[in-house]
């Protein structure tokens, strides 16, 4: 790289848009139809390695000393090998294996040691996720590192009685991160894993709650709070993040604001807060929409439409509410996004008579 081009990009990356040590234009770029053959040879070499030593040595998962050993030592050497060439394709892919098959030796043996103790064994499973999160900076292994800590932490929540109230909570926690990602650009890759991780596993309470009702995975435990005051404190909590990312976009996209728009953005909330009584799948998913589009993230949006409509599709097919009380509240849902359509042209109007 050239003096001049280096010059731009310590300029760059301290202006934040940028980060990590500058790129070698001059390298050959690999097409992508050769890193998804060496990807898949990676999964079979570890595949084989692994059934080579799952055949003989069955007996250490029979033992905790030896499920716990193993699965240390099958987690350390992929660790050292995402650290040292984790650039190769297969050497990440074939490390990827490796690191899932210790993970799971380790998760066998915290089972074994605790006695099956879900919230021990789910704690110590989010703290090894944590471990690997920021010990592996590849993001396939970064994200699945970040899955793991939400599910642990998810049935660590369980534990204590408030699965009722997950779904309200990963919606806020998905949101406040998604809407501040650009404060963590100085740690690429950090954010957006992480983001996607509480993002699926929000969605993933979200249906797991209304079609399997919690209680396979994580209602096993007696809940705290009495069910109706739980579903209005859910209501109340996506309300408030409905109103606080109302806000936050807002201020950003709208710097002279009337007292119109706060009150349509408060019954747009209030809204939100009654529809979720009854589908809070359909704020859920409506708000990551919003979110999507807000901060021009496409993947994040065809997550988002996808869940849409796979939840939408459940909600017309599913038997305990009347179809009056369907339709009264895909009535509301209709009404708040055409008020937030006319919100949006507005503003629109406004900006362009302004400039």
């Amino acid at each position: 790289m050239s003096t001049e081009s280096r010059r731009l990009w310590n300029k760059l990356e301290q202006s934040g848009l940028v980060c990590g040590t500058e790129p070698d234009f001059g390298s050959p770029v690999t097409p992508w139809y050769v890193r998804v053959m060496l990807g898949i040879a990676g999964w079979v070499g570890a595949l084989f390695l692994l059934g080579f030593v799952a055949v003989g040595l069955s007996f250490v998962v029979e033992s905790t000393a030896g499920s716990l050993t193993a699965g240390v030592l099958l987690t350390g050497i992929a660790v050292a090998l995402f650290r040292a060439l984790g650039d190769n394709d297969f050497i990440a892919q074939f490390a990827f294996a490796i690191s899932l098959a210790g993970q799971v030796l380790i998760l066998l043996g915290l089972a074994q040691w605790l006695n099956e103790d879900t919230a021990k064994v789910a704690f110590c499973t989010m703290l090894l996720g944590t471990a690997l999160f920021w010990l592996v900076d590849q993001f396939l292994h970064r994200f699945w590192s970040a899955l793991v800590v939400v599910a642990s932490g998810a049935l660590v929540i369980g534990s204590f009685g408030l699965a009722s109230m997950l779904p309200a909570f990963g919606a806020a926690c998905f949101t406040a991160l998604w809407l501040t990602e650009l404060r963590f650009a100085d740690r690429c890759g950090v954010a957006p894993a992480f983001g996607y991780a509480l993002t699926i596993g929000t969605l993933g309470t979200v249906f797991s709650h209304r079609i399997f009702g919690l209680s396979w995975w994580l209602d096993w435990q007696p809940d705290l709070i009495e069910p109706k005051l739980s579903m209005w404190l859910s209501a109340a909590a996506l309300g408030l993040t409905v109103w606080l990312c109302g806000r936050y976009l807002l201020n950003r996209d709208l710097p002279v604001k009337t007292g119109r728009h706060d009150l349509i953005l408060m019954v747009v909330s209030v809204s939100a807060a009654l529809i979720s009584t009854h589908a809070d799948g359909l704020v859920i998913t409506a708000l990551l929409i919003v979110i999507a589009h807000a901060i021009g993230n496409w993947p994040l949006l065809g997550v988002g439409l996808v869940s849409l409509l796979a939840y939408l599709s459940y909600y017309y097919y599913q038997m305990d509410l009347t179809l009056l009380t369907k339709s009264a509240v895909l009535l509301m849902v209709g009404s708040a996004l055409l008020l937030g359509r006319w919100v949006a042209r507005r503003m629109g109007d406004r900006s362009e008579v302004q400039s």
